[in-house]
């Protein structure tokens, strides 16, 4: 399992589903968008934006995980598991 973890990106998700014989369940990691409490409409546009910002910058994280994982299962390590 070092191996995976040591040679592949996100190869901790990859070691977790060769040992659980299942890939690991990503979609428990969703991101999820934060809302603005501002009482002031311009101070909370800027910080929703910010917000924004950060929660696009997180899916696009987690989509590139998620991608990662599948393309290794499929490729030639969980090519039995489901």
């Amino acid at each position: 399992m070092q191996f995976e973890q040591k040679t592949y990106k996100n190869g901790a998700d990859i070691a977790k589903s060769l040992e659980a014989e299942t890939k690991k369940d990503l979609m428990s990691q969703n991101p999820t968008r934060q809302v603005s409490n501002e009482t002031d409409k311009l101070m909370r546009k800027i910080e929703q934006e910010g917000f924004n910002i950060l929660y696009h910058m997180e899916v696009k994280q987690h989509h590139k995980q998620m991608m990662q994982l599948e393309e290794k299962c499929d490729q030639e390590l969980c090519f039995d598991l489901q």
